[in-house]
């Protein structure tokens, strides 16, 4: 039986070599696990395949660590499915990363510099990124359940489908995001810059920061829509069935605010019916 190291993974596996002469078990040296995985070197590799940091630590995640703690950039590392939970990356620099499917669960990335970065269908559940900067990265599927991302720059950031369930956007920048698909459920705006964001049409709470936001400049009738369209949670056809043509003031004044999606998807509800 023979001990080896994958690179891929980080931990150790097994293989049994068969010959014609039966089974052989490799004992050379008497080395143990421990003996093996303690002469593992973990080096972080860019995409190009040019080494970024070399270290002596066992593990992914102490690695990176180390290196951030050093004040290395790791821009552009591939940890494409890097198990790095709780690791402690503050100020790292990871512009143009692959994070593809990494599993990066109640770290610190506060203030880290994510632009351009591949982070499609990563586990970012619980993690801090306040004042994180992910302008133009790709988050597509990515997972940000319970996330802290006060301040965080999400702007041109693609987050088709992200799930950002009871995450805290309070203060963020989505000027220009792309959140078609995406799960709001839950997710604080509050004070947040919205203008210029694509696919929220679907989004109650979304909507419920608009009009927080411009609450001066709705009118003493037109609250008793906005309680209704929320109680509702942009149930278009209820919403359709209740009111018809009289919601549509709020919604036209909704777009000139800046937010057409909704005007344009209640106008469809009522060609459709």
């Amino acid at each position: 039986m023979v001990f080896f190291i994958d690179p891929n993974k980080q931990y150790l596996t097994t293989k049994v070599y068969k010959s014609i002469h039966g089974f052989h078990k490799f004992t050379k040296n008497h080395q143990t696990l421990a003996s093996i995985r303690r002469r593992r070197d973990m080096k972080l590799y860019s995409i190009a395949g040019t080494v970024l940091h070399d270290s002596k630590e066992r593990t992914v995640r102490k690695s990176a660590e180390e290196a951030v703690k050093k004040g290395v950039s790791l821009r552009g590392v591939n940890l494409w499915g890097a198990r790095i939970r709780g690791a402690c990356l503050r100020d790292a620099d990871l512009r143009c990363a692959n994070l593809k499917g990494a599993k990066l669960r109640s770290a610190d990335l506060w203030n880290a510099d994510l632009r351009r970065a591949n982070l499609r269908k990563a586990n970012l559940q619980s993690v801090n990124l306040q004042d994180a900067d992910f302008r133009r990265a790709n988050l597509e599927g990515a997972y940000l359940g319970d996330a802290y991302l006060r301040g965080a720059n999400l702007r041109g950031a693609y987050l088709r489908d992200t799930c950002f369930s009871n995450a805290n956007l309070k203060e963020a920048d989505l000027r220009g995001a792309n959140l078609e698909g995406a799960y709001l459920g839950g997710a604080n705006f509050e004070d947040a810059e919205l203008k210029g964001a694509r696919g929220y049409w679907s989004s109650r709470e979304f909507f419920e920061e608009i009009i927080r936001q411009n609450h001066r400049k709705v009118k003493k009738e037109e609250w008793r829509f906005v309680g209704i369209i929320l109680v509702r949670r942009l149930c278009w056809e209820e919403i359709n069935q209740e009111f018809r043509k009289k919601v549509l003031p709020l919604f036209e004044k909704v777009a000139k605010w800046g937010y057409g999606e909704y005007l344009e998807r209640y106008k469809k509800e009522l060609e459709r019916n």
